[in-house]
């Protein structure tokens, strides 16, 4: 089983509609994928609610309880487990971290997230579990050049920069409200295509068959 969470010290970077994408993408993929809330906003979870969909699962977990339901995931026959982790919690985020394979920190090209980047990364390194972790780029307008910016700088760090950007598109929030991906809203959409490529790109890193 593997275990994908989604970590940033900074609130509004996109981890939960990462975390719902890639959800998504792995369950259409043929994992049998369940999603851990553990943001007390339960943004997971009513994206969950309005999807009416038994896959992928969302449950709402106590940071706390992470690790016991990460070994209940697996226990109950999940192939991925999709952590959406909650902002301006340290120490949560630390948990999280020990817990998962993968660690995805969102990031968006403004200089208030790139300054809380750092802090991140310290956390995601701290936890000696973590086997790959990379940074993503999210919410990134077309030829705007606080994107090349934030590339350059992000590239400075020894976590690696998925090679994959998310663009700052309408299709994202409309698919979220409506408890959908973009995928299934648009499969042939420049947005479904991005979620596509980050979901292999996880795939490749990790060694596991599409």
């Amino acid at each position: 089983m593997l275990t994908i969470a989604t970590i940033s010290t900074k609130g509004g970077a996109g981890k939960t509609t990462l975390t719902a994408h890639l959800a998504v993408a792995a369950m259409r993929a043929g994992e049998k994928v369940v999603i851990l809330d553990t943001d007390p906003q339960g943004s997971a979870s009513a994206w969950g609610e309005a999807r009416q969909a038994e896959q992928p699962r969302v449950l709402a977990v106590d940071p706390g309880e992470v690790a016991a339901a990460v070994g209940a995931a697996k226990q109950d026959g999940y192939t991925l487990v999709v952590i959406d982790s909650a902002p301006r919690a340290e120490a949560s985020a630390a948990s999280t971290c020990r817990t998962a394979d993968f660690v995805l920190v969102p990031c968006r090209p403004s200089a208030f997230d790139l300054a809380t980047v750092k802090q991140t990364v310290a956390i995601v390194a701290a936890a000696e579990r973590v086997a790959f972790s990379a940074l993503v780029l999210n919410g990134c307008r077309a030829r705007s050049p606080e994107v090349e910016q934030a590339r350059a700088f992000l590239g400075k760090f020894d976590t690696a920069l998925a090679p994959v950007e998310m663009g700052d598109r309408t299709a994202f929030a409309r698919a979220v409200q409506t408890g959908r991906s973009v995928q299934e809203i648009d499969p042939h959409g420049a947005a479904a295509e991005e979620i596509a490529a980050l979901w292999t790109y996880v795939c490749k890193r990790m060694k596991r068959r599409t």
